[in-house]
């Protein structure tokens, strides 16, 4: 490669490190047109982001395959492949089931699990929540897909987000949207006392929880034990939750956790 390339290259790479994509695209494409296998990794790396953070995660898709094709594995490339999968099919739950799963299956090959620079935990929690959201919820596949994460090597660490004016708020942790994930998942299918024991592992590795998660821990746990046939504790579990949350469906969950008890009377207040 000569330096005039090789400068040009470090331009456009420069612009798209300060999100000035249009004039980078349009140094790459020059470049392209005069020497297609001018992109060495990094620059095929940051032309494919160039292309994605531009909006056009199709084209990203395309040209990565391309120069993945023609050149050794490179794990820079891969990871901007398996974001532009992300951005078409999982970001805004835009495709389909097959094209969600396909997604996702394939940004597991490629990409390494701990790799914090890769999309892999993100695509797993929007598959779990496209299943878990369905008219006729999978739950046994959302825990499917769960099963691909090691809590272990998942963050406690809050995660900022923006809200409507632009301010960075603090929200849940990877941690806590995988516990929250797998206990309302086990709940649902009926496994209680594996969702008590994942209850209870969240309530000790995670000291803050957002979204009132703190409250449906203590929920799903005063079920389970109800069903455990734990009803004296699922109770006190409940009556403390009715001081922060008097919504119909607790009172009437109270109320179920009476009539188990046999007491009707005061089920019926």
């Amino acid at each position: 490669m000569d330096n005039t390339v090789k400068e040009r290259l470090e331009s456009a790479n420069s612009m798209n490190k300060n999100r000035n994509y249009s004039d980078a695209i349009a140094i790459y494409e020059e470049v392209l047109q005069e020497d297609a296998t001018a992109l060495s990794g990094w620059d095929a790396r940051c032309y494919v982001n160039t292309l994605r953070k531009s909006g056009n995660p199709a084209k990203a898709e395309t040209f990565a395959r391309s120069w993945l094709d023609r050149n050794f594995s490179n794990q820079h490339v891969l990871n901007e492949l398996a974001w532009s999968l992300f951005d078409q099919y999982l970001k805004d739950s835009a495709g389909n089931e097959a094209q969600l799963v396909a997604a996702s299956k394939e940004i597991l090959e490629i990409c390494k699990p701990d790799d914090k620079f890769a999309p892999t935990k993100q695509a797993i929690f929007k598959i779990v929540k496209y299943y878990s959201k369905l008219a006729i919820p999978r739950y046994d596949k959302a825990l499917e897909w769960l099963d691909h994460l090691d809590e272990k090597q998942l963050s406690d660490e809050e995660i900022q987000s923006p809200d409507q004016d632009g301010k960075m708020q603090p929200g849940a942790s990877d941690l806590e949207k995988y516990y929250a994930a797998k206990t309302a998942s086990l709940l649902h299918l009926e496994r209680y006392p594996e969702c008590h024991q994942y209850i209870d592992l969240a309530q000790q590795c995670i000291t803050q929880f957002h979204n009132s998660q703190d409250i449906w821990m203590e929920r799903r746990k005063a079920k389970c034990l109800l069903k455990m046939g734990r009803s004296q504790d699922a109770e006190k579990i409940m009556t403390d939750i009715l001081l922060r949350k008097k919504e119909w469906y607790i009172i009437h969950e109270m109320a179920e956790i009476h009539f188990a008890k046999a007491n009707t009377d005061e089920a019926l207040k």
